[in-house]
Parts: C-alpha cells; sequence; structure tokens
C-alpha cells in the first residue's frame, strides 16, 4: 500500500463509529490501529504494542501504527524502541512536528539531551505555537518553590505522550478523532485536550513548570479523564517542590487507570520527599507489580527499605534483583548502597567486593574509599585502609579531619603489629 493509500485509510478510519469497528472482525491494518489506540488509552501498553504489531505485518506504511506503538514502548520505558518508531514515522513525513517532540521526549528520557534539543528546535520551527503561551487560563498561581533536588537511581519518569493530533491534508489522524493542526501554520490557537497537552510537555522539558501546570489544567479542563495531563501536572508540581498537590494528582489519575505505572512512580517521589517512608514502600510495590523490569523502583524500595524500615535483607534483595537483572541500570551509588547493607548484615568481604565495583565505576566517589577503608580496617589490614583513606582525602579534602585521626591510629598500630579496631561506617 502507498503512502498516500495509507493516509485515506487512517482518515477514514477516524468517521468509522467506535460501535462499527467492535462488531467487525479485526481483520484489517486500520481496525488493528484502531482498537491497539483503545488499548493505550486505556494503559495497557503491551496489548497496544501487540494490535500495532499486526497493523503493520499488514501495511508497512501504517504510519499511525508506527506513531502509536512508539507511544505505547514509552509507557513500558523502552525509550530506545520508541525512538526507532518515531524514526519511522519521521521518514515518512519528516514535515510532523509532533513526530519530533515525541522523539525529544523519548531521547531526553536516555540522556541524549544534544539529540532531544534538536528534535524540540525542529519541532518549535515546523510549528511554532507549540510555544505560545496559553490563552485565557484562569488557575491560581503556584508560588515559586526550589526545584527537587536531583537524586541519583531515580530518575524522573513522566507519563507517555497522549495519543496522535488528527490531521487532514496529509498529516497523520488522530484517535481522539478531533482535527489537529495541519503540518502547514494556518492554526496558531490551541483548541483540543492534546493541543495543550503537547505544549505542557514542551514546557515541562525545558524547566518551565508554572507553564506547564497552566497548560496541563487547561487540558484536564477540556477532558478531565486525561490521564497524561492529569500525571504531567503532577510531575511539574512535584518539580516545584508541591508535594501534596502532586500527589492530588496523581490519586487522580490512578482513579482513572488503576495500573498507571508512571503515577505510582510519581506519588511515590513525592511521599518519600514528604518522609512518608511506608507509603512510598507500598507505591514502589505497585511500580515493580505494574513492571516488574523498573530497575529504578527496585533501587528506591531498596534505598528505603535499608535507611527507614531496617528491613536490611529485602533491601539486599531488591538491590540483587537489579544488578542480576538489570545490570546497565546498576550505578556505583547502587553497588554503593549493597555495599552498606552487606556490611550492617555482617558480610564484609562482600562488601568490600561491592566498594570495588563501584569504585571501578566512578573513580571519584570518596565516600566508597572512606568506606571501603573502614571494612578493611575492620579485617585488620590496615595499609589499606590508609591507603583508602588517603585517596578519599585527595578527592575530597573536606574529609581530612574526620579521617586523619583514624589514619594515624592505623600506622601507630601497623608499626607496633596491633589488630584491627572497632569498625566505623561513614
Amino acid at each position: 500500500m502507498g503512502k498516500g493509500a495509507s493516509f485515506i485509510a487512517v482518515i477514514v478510519l477516524l468517521f468509522t463509529p467506535p460501535i462499527t469497528l467492535y462488531a467487525q472482525e479485526a481483520d484489517s491494518s486500520t481496525s488493528f490501529t484502531r482498537l491497539g489506540i483503545m488499548k493505550v488509552r486505556g494503559g495497557d501498553y503491551e496489548g497496544a504494542i501487540k494490535l500495532f504489531d499486526k497493523a503493520i505485518n499488514m501495511d508497512d506504511e501504517n504510519i499511525l501504527a508506527y506513531f502509536q506503538r512508539g507511544r505505547a514502548k514509552a509507557g513500558m520505558n523502552n525509550f530506545k524502541g520508541a525512538i526507532a518508531d518515531f524514526d519511522t514515522v519521521i521518514e515518512f513525513e519528516p514535515d510532523y512536528a509532533p513526530a519530533y517532540m515525541d522523539r525529544a521526549e523519548a531521547k531526553k528520557k536516555i540522556g541524549d539531551e544534544n539529540g532531544a534539543k534538536q528534535d524540540m528546535d525542529r519541532a518549535v520551527k515546523l510549528d511554532p505555537s507549540y510555544l505560545k503561551p496559553p490563552q485565557e487560563i484562569k488557575i491560581p498561581k503556584i508560588p515559586e518553590r526550589p526545584a527537587e533536588p536531583k537524586e541519583p537511581d531515580k530518575p524522573v519518569v513522566n507519563a507517555p505522550s497522549s495519543p496522535l493530533e488528527n490531521a487532514k491534508n496529509g498529516s497523520v489522524p488522530s484517535p481522539n478523532d478531533q482535527p489537529a493542526k495541519p503540518a502547514e501554520h494556518e492554526v496558531e490557537k490551541l483548541t483540543t485536550a492534546e493541543d495543550y497537552y503537547h505544549r505542557g510537555i514542551m514546557h515541562l522539558i525545558v524547566g518551565e513548570y508554572e507553564a506547564a501546570i497552566k497548560t496541563f489544567s487547561k487540558a484536564i479542563e477540556i477532558n478531565p479523564k486525561y490521564v497524561e495531563a492529569s500525571i504531567s501536572r503532577g510531575d511539574a508540581k512535584r518539580l516545584l517542590g508541591n508535594y501534596k498537590e502532586a500527589i492530588a494528582d496523581y490519586d487522580e489519575a490512578l482513579k482513572i487507570n488503576t495500573n498507571s505505572e508512571t503515577a505510582y512512580l510519581g506519588r511515590a517521589m513525592s511521599k518519600e520527599a514528604l518522609n512518608d517512608k511506608m507509603g512510598a514502600i507500598n507505591d514502589y510495590s505497585n511500580v515493580i507489580r505494574i513492571n516488574p523490569k523498573n530497575a529504578s523502583a527496585y533501587i528506591s524500595r531498596g534505598n528505603l527499605r535499608s535507611t527507614t524500615s531496617g528491613d536490611l535483607k529485602n533491601a539486599l534483595a531488591d538491590y540483587n534483583k537489579v544488578i542480576s537483572t538489570a545490570p546497565d541500570s546498576a550505578t556505583a551509588t547502587t553497588y554503593y548502597s549493597r555495599a552498606v547493607v552487606k556490611g550492617k548484615l555482617g558480610n564484609i568481604t562482600g562488601e568490600i567486593e561491592d566498594y570495588d565495583t563501584a569504585i571501578e565505576l566512578n573513580h571519584k566517589y570518596a565516600d566508597a574509599y572512606v568506606n571501603r577503608g573502614f571494612a578493611k580496617y575492620a579485617l585488620a589490614n590496615l595499609k589499606e585502609a590508609v591507603l583508602d583513606w588517603e585517596e578519599a582525602i585527595r578527592i575530597a579534602p573536606s574529609l581530612s579531619a574526620e579521617l586523619k585521626p583514624y589514619i594515624d591510629a592505623a600506622k601507630a598500630t601497623s608499626k607496633k603489629g596491633g589488630k584491627k579496631g572497632k569498625k566505623k561506617k561513614k
């Protein structure tokens, strides 16, 4: 099927009543696409991907199926797979701005900041209205607050973008059956919930959190059941430090979709910031229930279990899960955290091994040198302990006052041929 024919097919699809689609057997690329879109709306990304796969197998130029499959993959945190699908959309339609914006979001998630910026710039060049301020939105202004400190191993995870806009005159149609902005720039005003949602995502990506909140609020005003908009507004509020308000948004999203991984994740981070540790652990557990491959949720739950609930064995199990099944997600901090737990459980040899790995991954990890020094000190490896402490001071001179007494004591003990002293944890 040619590209033009593919567009005609998906446009016809949009004007087919949903009840008719359910009554018919899904025997065409367009019907599989429509059913897949319904799965996306319900948060069943895995089921949606299977339907989009069938649609693409029947018509390998079904641009809508590629686009929605990319968004479903993003919903499952498969950002590289999502980028591959957005690449295909752009190959077919190089002037379609939403494809660049969604690809920018996915690139940002995998740390490709330059690539994300290039795609955002391209999206704005194709459709300058993406950066226009929302009009006549009467929302109480939220006071400025410092953004939440960025923590290792707990990336902010935003919801996948909402379904694609409908576009006539040669662009991709919308699963929400609403006309979208054409590829050209005749339409300047925002009209649909998805228009406002996309604008909000742009504000969120560049750190304009208050503008993002206002824009997401307009999307929710138009469509009160817009799950992705509620989650993204919660993310913006959380990044401003408005944790209770963020939780309210995540709660609302979970009323609509009880299995929203990103809503549970955002709520967990907000509860943790409010010192509701057990509430956060429960939410991280729900993230893992929905997506057993979410490494950051295991790490975050392990951190809380080890430092708050005192559940050391389960904390160790969480770290083990990440390191054994998703080694690419295990950072120096992950190994450091597991080392601390092993030390508390009395496995000093295993503790040292994990500090070794943490230092291999980050040669300037001063705390890892400090703790490895104390672990070696406990095993009477005094000379090696001193070397670790001296290296820690070289990296972070402010540690000198704290470590110098231990260095002096270890050197004195070595000269006398003495044994180990009491172990201390940093």
